[in-house]
């Protein structure tokens, strides 16, 4: 069962979405100048009906009072459900900014958990005990929450950090939320109770769970700041109940190669948690990331793969004898890896998309300029057999004009005219690209947002690109408004007890799982597959710690309630 959380939210004025594979987020640095990628203000369609609510329930605490979630901006907040359990939880800041668990049992009833972490003293003595709570203008949109259930069937959560030590707890007794305790209780963690014996845990961000076919559980994070970080994954032993760097003192990425232990360099690595996709050759690991520098630009997107997360290997290297692996860490100067090099205006972190093409190659999709200073969608994706000795990256722009020699030398000419023009603006972005790409009509399906210049409204849209098999060739046929309601709309409908705010419903999203018997759903919904969905109210992505005052989001916060929506 795979417990991967999923999250999905709408910003006010922006699209941003966080799935499997998606990156770690920081503030996104743009080009400067206007984008319009609708500039004849064509209106949109009504969209179609979405996905069957096939249930839903408020959460709340154990007397049943309804629970709310802080509003003033928008997080980062998970959900994730053990099925073969019947529990579900969710991870929330409530209506005062205080980290909050909620669960829901298989027989109706919900618990709440507020939990406490270790306070220290300058010389890392324990002081004492205290709740989690976000303080204005001291926190903001980066302290994510992640939560995930091991296979002995234990919560995990960590989060509500940006830059310092990190938050980590875990339920002792399977399934009881009531023993969620903080990492200073795990069995061999160091005297001030890190995670691991290591010292690379006291500037983190962006703590991330995710898992591999085997169900394993593993954290992707950060230590250091934006452009002098490194970047470790860990995995845990459910046996032992201890987690180990799997690359040992060295971190998996450094910013400049040198001394990891006291010198991360001038860069920092943002990578896409790792996406785990099986395989004629038994599955593997894919990731992504692009680096920014002290000069808070992006640069040099790469890829690499793994079996076990410790042995990596660029792209061109065979599964069933990929021969030695890459030596790491892995530093910007790493070519072996490389996929698109410089540095590029609208090349941003978070919006690098790994996915896979009707031949199951890895294709990554993102956003950057061309040389004239324009914002278009590109992908990578490799010619000839995929993991073969001759392969290598075919980059197309998916807006290429007919004629235009901005596209990569080589491709075929498109006969669809792009409608796009212009950059995206450090103030205020205005395209984003939310998820990696999907499969439908014989199409590569490539979606994105953008927010209209004209009606500041937010419009869904996507390109349908060629599959052009081995040649690696990707170019647009169709840009069109993406007319699929993802979201039901019962569910995306602003509440009326808010709509005096300027805020937009957020969500958080289970990865699918097929439905058991005796989980506390309504016995007609057996075996149907679905997923759940957390639904909030929020305000826009904060950066900085700079909060909004306080007559743009209501005091009491904004109510959270699930549903388990239809997935098949």
């Amino acid at each position: 069962m795979n417990h991967k959380s999923i999250t999905n939210f709408l910003a006010f004025g922006a699209v941003l979405t966080v799935l499997a594979g998606g990156s770690m987020r920081a503030t996104p640095v743009q080009a400067a100048a206007a984008l319009n990628c609708n500039p004849a203000n064509v209106a949109a369609p009504v969209l179609e009906d979405g996905p069957e609510v096939l249930a839903s329930r408020p959460v709340t605490d154990a007397t049943g009072r309804q629970e709310n979630t802080a509003a003033a901006f928008s997080l980062n907040q998970a959900v994730v459900r053990d099925e073969p359990r019947g529990i579900t939880y969710v991870a929330y800041y409530d209506a005062t900014f205080t980290l909050t668990v909620a669960a829901q049992t298989a027989d109706g009833a919900w618990s709440t958990e507020k939990p406490r972490k270790l306070l220290l003293d300058a010389s890392d003595n324990r002081v004492g005990w205290s709740e989690v709570t976000l303080e204005r203008d001291r926190s903001d949109s980066h302290q994510e929450l992640s939560i995930a259930v091991d296979s002995s069937g234990a919560l995990h959560l960590a989060g509500a950090i940006h830059n310092e030590d990190i938050l980590y707890w875990r339920e002792t007794v399977p399934g009881d939320l009531g023993s969620l305790t903080f990492r200073s209780e795990l069995p061999g963690a160091s005297k001030n109770g890190w995670m691991s014996s290591l010292s690379n845990e006291r500037v983190a961000s962006y703590p991330t769970f995710f898992q591999g076919g085997d169900g394993a559980l593993h954290m992707i994070f950060r230590d250091g700041i934006t452009n002098a970080a490194n970047n470790f994954i860990y995995s845990y032993d459910a046996a032992s109940t201890r987690w180990s760097s799997v690359t040992g003192l060295a971190p998996l990425w450094n910013g400049d190669g040198k001394d990891f232990k006291t010198a991360p360099g001038v860069y920092g690595a943002y990578p896409t948690t790792p996406v785990w996709r099986d395989d004629k050759s038994g599955g593997m690991f894919h990731v992504a990331w692009v680096w920014r520098g002290h000069d808070s630009k992006n640069t040099n997107l790469s890829y690499a793969w793994s079996r076990n997360l410790k042995d990596w290997y660029p792209m061109n290297r065979n599964p069933v004898d990929p021969g030695i692996a890459l030596s790491l860490p892995f530093t910007p100067m790493r070519s072996e890896t490389l996929v698109d090099a410089g540095t590029h205006g609208g090349l941003v972190n978070g919006q690098v998309q790994v996915g896979f093409d009707y031949s199951g190659r890895v294709m990554l999709t993102y956003p950057r300029n061309n040389p004239h200073g324009d914002t278009k969608l590109y992908a990578a994706r490799p010619t000839g057999q995929v993991n073969s000795a001759g392969t290598t990256w075919r980059i197309s722009d998916l807006t290429a004009v007919a004629n235009d020699m901005n596209n990569v030398a080589g491709e075929p000419l498109a006969t669809y005219i792009s409608t796009w023009n212009g950059a995206q603006t450090l103030e205020q972005p205005r395209m984003w690209h939310p998820s990696p790409v999907s499969l439908g009509g014989g199409r590569l399906i490539v979606r994105y947002a953008c927010t209209n210049p004209v009606t500041w409204q937010t419009e869904f849209r996507m390109f349908k690109a060629s599959d052009t098999g081995i040649s690696g060739v990707t170019f647009g046929m169709e840009d069109t408004f993406d007319s699929k309601r993802e979201i039901p709309e019962e569910i995306s409908e602003r509440d009326s007890s808010t709509g005096r705010y300027p805020l937009a419903t957020r969500y958080a999203s289970t990865a699918p799982f097929v439905v058991e018997a005796g989980t506390g759903w309504a016995p007609e919904l057996t075996g149907r597959t679905a997923r759940i969905i957390m639904r909030w109210e929020a305000g826009g992505y904060v950066s900085n710690n700079v909060w909004p005052s306080a007559e743009y989001f209501p005091a009491s916060g904004s109510a959270l309630r699930i549903y388990l929506v239809d997935a098949g």
